[in-house]
């Protein structure tokens, strides 16, 4: 577990975004992973509704603050249930390090360090690396006996541009041309049922290879045998063996 200092309130929340824009098809095929977005301040005829509401992905802080008085050492059931539900989210699609930032020279800074310790013991009894815990500190205000913890986790976000283009009238449109809000509504539904927005920044890693399945395959292979695996009669997909004969 790491522990480094810092002087920075924690009103400091600003963003470090990562563009990613992807010219997605529906199939999620011709990624261009790299360039930032386009601006679209020019003439917009031609372009692919794709290329005019890309969906791009972003870097975004996901956190939860816990108030702990100064005579109260512990947290409570209900801050315990918010940081599990971090943790699952953070082991999900979280990146980097899952940091606890605690106050110094707040009156309630000593139970602040023993229930940063009991946070800790929660994330590790959850299934988090000890290694991936960051804990720091921020200068907090003498008379602040509200001081927060705060757990922090960062996560890859999918989105696209905003919809709602209404600028041009339908009634005439002889070149049968896309109008300006086509294809927003898809490609913002198609950024949000991505399961884990780090697979349009990146591809995975392959799984290791199974060496006792391959094994069995090329035993069978060499025996002149069936590499398939028997299918049973529920496997079939028939519906019904009405006719069928």
């Amino acid at each position: 577990m790491r522990n480094t200092h810092t002087n920075s309130s924690h009103s400091d929340r600003s963003k470090y975004p990562l563009f990613v824009i992807v010219g997605l098809s529906l199939a999620l095929g011709g990624c261009s992973v790299g360039r930032s977005i386009p601006t679209l301040n020019g003439p917009d005829e031609g372009l692919a509704y794709y290329e005019r509401f890309p969906i791009y992905v972003t870097k975004a802080r996901e956190e939860v603050e816990i108030i702990t008085p100064p005579h109260v050492f512990a947290i409570s059931l209900e801050d315990k249930a918010a940081v599990q539900n971090l943790v699952a989210s953070y082991k999900q699609v979280g990146q980097g390090s899952i940091k606890i930032v605690t106050p110094v020279d707040s009156p309630n800074e000593p139970a602040s360090i023993s229930a940063a310790a009991e946070i800790t013991q929660v994330m590790i009894a959850s299934g988090v690396d000890p290694h991936d815990i960051d804990v720091q500190a921020y200068l907090a205000s003498s008379t602040d006996d509200k001081a927060p913890i705060i757990v922090r986790v960062e996560r890859y976000k999918t989105a696209t541009r905003p919809c709602g283009d209404w600028s041009e009238t339908l009634n005439f449109n002889p070149d049968n041309a896309p109008f300006k809000n086509f294809g927003c509504a898809t490609q913002s539904n198609l950024a949000a049922m991505v399961a884990d927005p780090q697979d349009i920044a990146e591809p995975r890693e392959l799984d290791a290879a199974d060496p006792a399945r391959r094994r069995t395959v090329f035993d069978k292979y060499r025996k002149g045998e069936t590499t398939a695996v028997n299918r049973k009669d529920q496997e079939s997909g028939t519906v019904s063996k009405v006719n069928n004969e």
